[in-house]
């Protein structure tokens, strides 16, 4: 029985092929194991400002949608991470200068002993994407920019902004619930963020229904289902601006409910009106939410459906 002997050229490119994807295979561990230690060593050297970060998300009600931002990242980062298989290993050195400017940026801002929380912001990410060019290049930090940018909502709205805005969009929520009143023809008061039908029974305008939290996490959410139905650029940002007024909206009509069965009931309403402004306020926000994915459902599927030029 004749024996078929193997040839030495076809032996030989095999033997090649499989070097080359084990060489592949470790170089994508080596790099998996440097991206690794980079996060770690962004925590360690912002971690005052992380700490100050932790702190706004505990005892500020309109940051605390922050907390989920790093799994955000790390999820989008997971995703980015699978695409860049394959893509070349390119060293560059402005990513090392980059890197070594962020951190000497806030080794001295921590020296003088500032605050930082929103310097830090910009910070990070520049920090993260340096360390990732200089070791891998600019094309596959390119893959990693929507996760480095989205790191920007760990604080949504700057302390310092959130000061200066917080009492004005508290009083033009309580003018448009006081102009909803005079409309329907029903006696209101307004006194600075009170309004109601009598000075003793008013619907308090706190800075937690301002529309920030609602607005800043609706805005998140909706860049989330943007980027998840592979939105282009122009509709994913016409989305993004409509979440705002749509948000405030939702906002106004809890508030005029509020304000309408407190005039309906009268006093015998308000020991139920925190839960019952709680309970509204987590259904129009669920109705907006659903209302924003629609949305994006469609965008998403026009996308996907439109042939290829």
């Amino acid at each position: 029985m004749p024996v078929k002997t193997p040839n030495p050229a076809v032996t030989q490119r095999h033997q090649s092929q499989r070097s080359e994807s084990l060489l592949e295979r470790s170089q994508r561990t080596r790099l998996a194991w440097m991206l690794g230690i980079f996060v770690l060593a962004a925590v360690l050297l912002f971690w005052r400002q992380l700490q100050m970060m932790v702190s706004l998300w505990f005892h500020n009600g309109a940051l605390s949608i922050g907390a989920l931002v790093p799994f955000v990242s790390a999820y989008f980062g997971w995703r980015a991470w699978q695409r860049t298989e394959g893509l070349p290993i390119r060293p560059a050195i402005s990513g090392f200068v980059c890197a070594v400017a962020a951190a000497l940026a806030v080794i001295c801002w921590n020296s003088a002993a500032r605050n930082g929380v929103s310097l830090s912001l910009v910070l990070i990410p520049l920090f993260l994407a340096g360390c990732m060019a200089s070791v891998a290049g600019w094309r596959i930090v390119r893959e990693f920019l929507f996760p480095l940018a989205f790191l920007w909502f760990l604080v949504p709205v700057p302390p310092p902004v959130l000061g200066l805005i917080d009492y004005p969009l508290q009083l033009l929520c309580a003018r448009v619930v006081e102009g909803v009143g005079h409309l329907l023809h029903l006696h209101v008061i307004r006194i600075g963020t009170m309004v109601g039908p009598t000075p003793d029974v008013a619907v308090t305008i706190a800075p937690e229904c301002n529309g920030v939290r609602s607005s800043v996490a609706l805005v998140m959410i909706t860049i989330i289902l943007a980027k998840l139905k592979t939105i282009r650029v122009l509709p994913a940002i016409a989305l993004v601006v409509a979440a705002i007024p749509l948000a405030y909206a939702a906002n106004f009509v809890r508030l005029c409910g509020l304000f309408l069965l407190t005039t309906v009931f009268g006093e015998r309403f308000m020991p139920y009106e925190h839960r019952t402004d709680l309970i509204s306020g987590g259904i129009w926000f669920f109705i907006t939410v659903l209302l924003m994915s629609s949305i994006a459902q469609r965008l998403g599927f026009r996308v996907q459906s439109e042939p290829l030029p």
